[in-house]
């Protein structure tokens, strides 16, 4: 398996919401899912991509 991770300030940026944020997400276990490598925070990358385009909206046409 070879999986992508990013970064809290990486997935802030493409999410446009402070790394503070993410962290209140984390504390609360409403946030993305993530791995925590020796105190070192990272999301999984097709999570981050799944999370942005739930929230796609387009027209009923």
């Amino acid at each position: 398996m070879n999986r992508k991770f990013l970064t809290s300030k990486e997935v802030s940026e493409q999410l446009n919401i402070s790394e503070k944020t993410l962290s209140n997400h984390r504390s609360l276990g409403t946030g993305l899912p993530f791995f925590k490598f020796e105190g070192i925070i990272r999301y999984p990358k097709d999570n981050v991509e799944k999370f942005i385009n739930s929230k796609m909206h387009g027209s009923k046409n």
